[in-house]
């Protein structure tokens, strides 16, 4: 009886988890027109990379992308298998016209991600957000199915992420601001890979508390600027602090013109001296690979992922012209 019954357990075990490997991860980016190849070129080795049956839901909230552009994405996506659905805000008119960072390279349509719960449909309950900017060289499952521990999100270190909070400098750009400092945060994460559970998300008023503190942060009279570096980025950081998954860095490698200072922190140092295997990259700086613009000579590591993302770029627009 004890066998039967440890045969049965074992069975059911695996039919469950079958059935959790092939529910369909749900994938979110939040782009302008000015992103969709970046976009596409990412959904690409993003579907390139997954198991063959990996079902993908694509969301992307988009800020006024023309209709030729959705087309494109529809029948790209399509093509690669997937699905994808579309979620118009007006950046202009529910932001308050915000420049929505203090630096330039940031779009602002990233403001987005304090809204998901009221974006995204009510029945996902679990959504991965990357931003436009990366390139997948791995499955995506792996970390899509992760074990959040009852955390809210999971994230990676940020590579700037020590020295902001300790206030070094970087380039001409001060990293400290009194807000942060007032947070009293640990570790500082970055937003480009976000893993969340929405139902938590939602129990907890994420979306609400985030605006809060937005509006609370926001000096319409004196900048209209956010008094922030890297605007919900650090929203996250403070809102969320002590409900974040520290994900390992090959989730979210941060390809970036950086030049160490001889006391950087040890964490910060390990973050941006990574070698290991790199299952997602991305192109953070104002550096991008699909632009003309590109490292100087002595950022060997930075010309060299730019070389993998080219690859990946010339692959999609073949793959394009195909269909």
């Amino acid at each position: 009886m004890k066998i039967k019954l440890g045969i049965f357990a074992i069975i059911f075990c695996l039919a469950v988890s079958f059935f959790v490997k092939t529910l369909p991860m749900n994938i979110c980016f939040a782009i302008d027109d000015k992103y969709v190849n970046p976009m596409l070129v990412a959904t690409y080795s993003l579907m390139k990379n997954k198991k063959s049956y990996e079902r993908v839901n694509i969301f992307v909230i988009s800020d006024r992308i023309s209709p030729q552009n959705k087309q494109r994405i529809e029948k790209v996506v399509l093509a690669l298998g997937g699905r994808v659905s579309f979620i118009d805000v007006d950046m202009d008119n529910q932001y308050l016209n915000l420049s929505g960072s203090l630096l330039s390279h940031i779009s602002k349509i990233c403001l987005t991600k304090m809204r998901f719960a009221e974006l995204l449909p009510e029945n996902i309950n679990r959504v991965l957000y990357l931003d436009a900017d990366i390139l997948v060289e791995g499955d995506i499952g792996k970390l899509y199915r992760k074990n959040l521990r009852g955390n809210i999100v999971a994230m990676t270190p940020d590579k700037h992420g020590e020295g902001y909070l300790k206030g070094y400098s970087w380039e001409s750009e001060p990293f400290s601001t009194w807000i942060l400092d007032d947070a009293k945060l640990k570790n500082y994460y970055n937003g480009g890979v976000i893993l969340i559970d929405l139902k938590k998300w939602r129990k907890e008023n994420i979306d609400e508390k985030m605006q809060q503190y937005f509006l609370k942060n926001f000096d319409d009279k004196i900048t209209k600027r956010l008094m922030l570096l890297y605007n919900e980025q650090d929203i996250y950081n403070v809102v969320l602090n002590g409900k974040i998954l520290e994900l390992p860095v090959c989730w979210n490698y941060q390809v970036i013109k950086f030049i160490l200072v001889k006391d950087m922190p040890e964490k910060q140092k390990q973050v941006t001296r990574y070698r290991g295997k790199k299952y997602i990259y991305h192109f953070l700086d104002i550096y991008k690979p699909w632009m003309d613009k590109i490292y100087p000579s002595k950022f060997v590591e930075g010309n060299s992922s730019f070389e993998l993302y080219k690859e990946y770029m010339k692959k999609f627009n073949s793959f394009e012209k195909s269909l």
